[in-house]
C-alpha cells in the first residue's frame, strides 16, 4: 500500500495540471488524451525500450477471467492450454486481443483477407485399419491437434469431430498413407465424406494403385472445397470404395504422414 500511495503522490506533484484538467501525461508536460505518453527519445539511436507492455496471459488465464469490462486489451502469450471455447473461442494463435463484451477477439493484424489453415495429423499408427469394414462404410481417424489457425474452426479429441462456429468457405485436405500386406490388393479405393452447404455430406472419391503384400504402401490425397453455415459439424473418417480388389484385409494406416488440413478460405 505505501508504494501505491508514493507513486500517487509523486504523480499528483510532478502533473498538477494534468490532473487538474483529467490528463494524465507520461513524459510530456502537455497531455493531449486522457493518458498522453511520449517516448523518452523520439529520435536517435539510443537502445533503452520505449512502449507499453500491456498484461501477458495465457488462454487458459484469459478463459477464466470474469466480470471483463468490454475494451480490455490482453496478450495472449501461449496456447497451449485452455480451448477454443466460451470467451476464447476465436483464441487460436499468441497475440494482442481485446475483449468485445462477449469474448475475446483478435486485434487487426493488417492481414485481412488472408487464409489461415489448421493442421491435424495422425500421432500413432493405426493396424487393422478398415479390417472388415465393408464398402461405402467407413472408420473415424483419431487425429490430433498440430497448429490451430484457421480462424472458426474447433476440434473435439474425444468424438473426432470439427465444428465451423462461423459460417464461411473452407478447404479440406485429407493426406493418408497406408500399407497393405494381402497377397492379391493391388487397387485400393478410399473416400471421404465432407460437410456440404445444402445436403448433409458429400462423397469424394481416391484409389491408389500399389504392388501386393508387404510392398504395397500407397497414399493419396482427399480435397474438397465448400460454403458452410455456421456451427456446421466433420467427423474425420476414412471409407473403403468399391472400385478395387482390397474388400477384406485391414491395412496400417501411417502415423505422422496421415494429414488434415483445413484452411479458412472466407468468412
Amino acid at each position: 500500500m505505501r508504494k501505491k500511495i508514493t507513486f500517487l503522490m509523486s504523480l499528483t506533484l510532478a502533473l498538477p495540471c494534468e490532473i487538474l484538467y483529467g490528463q494524465i501525461g507520461i513524459n510530456t508536460a502537455q497531455p493531449q488524451a486522457t493518458l498522453d505518453i511520449t517516448a523518452k527519445q523520439l529520435t536517435g539511436t539510443a537502445t533503452n525500450p520505449d512502449g507499453i507492455l500491456v498484461p501477458r496471459v495465457d488462454r487458459q488465464r484469459a478463459q477464466s477471467m470474469t466480470s471483463v469490462v468490454t475494451s480490455t486489451i490482453i496478450y495472449i502469450r501461449s496456447i497451449s492450454n485452455g480451448s477454443r471455447s466460451g470467451t476464447t473461442a476465436d483464441v487460436d494463435t499468441v497475440g494482442f486481443y481485446y475483449f468485445n463484451g462477449t469474448k475475446w477477439v483478435k486485434l487487426n493484424s493488417g492481414e485481412k483477407g488472408t487464409s489461415k489453415s489448421s493442421i491435424y495429423y495422425l500421432p500413432n499408427n493405426q493396424n487393422n485399419f478398415l479390417n472388415g469394414i465393408a464398402s461405402g462404410s467407413s472408420q473415424n481417424i483419431p487425429i490430433s491437434v498440430s497448429t490451430d489457425g484457421a480462424d472458426g474452426v474447433t476440434y473435439s479429441t474425444s468424438t473426432n469431430t470439427f465444428t465451423f462456429t462461423k459460417a464461411g468457405f473452407y478447404k479440406f485436405v485429407l493426406t493418408y498413407e497406408a500399407t497393405h500386406n494381402a497377397t492379391d490388393c493391388t487397387i485400393s479405393p478410399y473416400f471421404a465424406d465432407f460437410p456440404d452447404n445444402d445436403r448433409n455430406t458429400v462423397r469424394i472419391h481416391s484409389t491408389a494403385s500399389h504392388s501386393p503384400g508387404g510392398a504395397s504402401q500407397h497414399g493419396g490425397s482427399i480435397v474438397y472445397a465448400t460454403a458452410l453455415p455456421a456451427n456446421s459439424q466433420w467427423k474425420v473418417a476414412l471409407g473403403r470404395g468399391s472400385s478395387g480388389n482390397c474388400s477384406g484385409p485391414g491395412m496400417l494406416l501411417r502415423a505422422k504422414s496421415t494429414i488434415v488440413e483445413i484452411t479458412s478460405i472466407a468468412q
